[in-house]
């Protein structure tokens, strides 16, 4: 079940958004940041080892492979449904048009697409695939620790992530991003607009704030309202809800104990009346059999005196 039914706007991940996509009547995106994250740009696997690729079966992928990596667009999602009200409509990125945040899984590809013809420009002519030198070095895209991008050197393959330093700001390309991408259409059900949505939501996921969880914080995940952790919240309270739950034997045992316990404090309190009536009782017959031995003693001494009195009243008047 969906703990996040009471926003109407969640969805969790963006192949269920892509799914629904017949229910929008619009969605917007808003760029963030950069974010060094799980990359399908992965030319650089003989390097690194990383990847699918190199697994000789399913299984080998979970054991010893490591995901690719790379430089990522951290971006959150906007929508108006078909059946919002104009209020929706008037506010394209706001908390109640909010879906959810993501990570692209192509760089900065198919999140530019929507894009001016500039910063698509630098894009197009940016290395976001790693490239070796001779010396082994790998050249290709990064994130800087305030999250812009970067052109960036790596010691080995760039999605291994071992930064050595930075060759380029590319500052150009992070305040375009910012400016032209603080919230743009990339979808309209009216045709308005080229449908940017379907490439992007096929290279992107949903990222998480790792609430409740050993695991760091999520710094590079977007939560502009905070719903996102309440997201993340409200699924950790409904697994609690869910633990706490016995199972069917477990509750007809419970049912078995409390009748058990039931029927036993329910003959044990009927002993108790019994008793009490017959304790009760008791009192009442001894009651009974004093006040009558009392009544025979009344009645014999009053025969006594009369008898008293009359023998004496014998002996005076003879």
């Amino acid at each position: 079940s969906n703990p996040n039914i009471a926003y109407s706007h969640y969805w969790i991940d963006a192949n269920n958004v892509y799914q629904d996509l017949s229910s929008f009547k619009k969605l917007y995106v808003k760029f963030h940041n950069c974010a060094w994250s799980v990359s399908s740009l992965s030319s650089d696997n003989n390097a690194n080892s990383c990847g699918s690729t190199h697994a000789n079966s399913e299984d080998q992928w979970w054991v010893g492979m490591n995901p690719c990596m790379g430089a990522n667009v951290a971006y959150s999602l906007y929508g108006i449904l078909s059946s919002d009200l104009s209020y929706f409509q008037n506010n394209h990125c706001s908390s109640k048009t909010f879906i959810n945040s993501f990570f692209t899984t192509d760089g900065l590809t198919s999140f530019t697409e929507a894009a001016s013809t500039s910063t698509l420009n630098y894009v197009s002519n940016l290395n976001q695939v790693c490239s070796i030198n001779e010396n082994g070095y790998g050249i290709g895209t990064g994130c800087s620790s305030d999250g812009t991008f970067t052109l960036s050197k790596f010691n080995g393959a760039c999605s291994s992530g071992n930064y050595i330093s930075t060759t380029n700001t590319l500052d150009s390309l992070n305040k375009a991003l910012t400016e032209e991408m603080e919230c743009q259409l990339i979808y309209s059900s009216d045709g308005s607009s080229a449908d940017y949505a379907t490439n992007l939501l096929s290279h992107s996921v949903a990222c998480q704030l790792n609430v409740g969880t050993s695991q760091q914080s999520s710094k590079a995940c977007p939560d502009p309202f905070g719903i996102v952790r309440k997201y993340e919240i409200n699924f950790i309270l409904a697994q609690q809800a869910q633990a706490s739950m016995i199972s069917p034997t477990e509750r007809r045992e419970h049912v078995k104990f409390v009748a058990f316990v039931t029927l036993m404090s329910v003959g044990v309190a009927l002993i108790l009346l019994r008793l009490c009536q017959l304790r009760r009782l008791r009192q009442q017959n001894r009651r009974f059999h004093e006040q009558k031995y009392m009544e025979e003693e009344d009645s014999t001494i009053t025969a006594d005196a009369d008898s008293i009195a009359y023998a004496v009243a014998y002996a005076v008047y003879s």
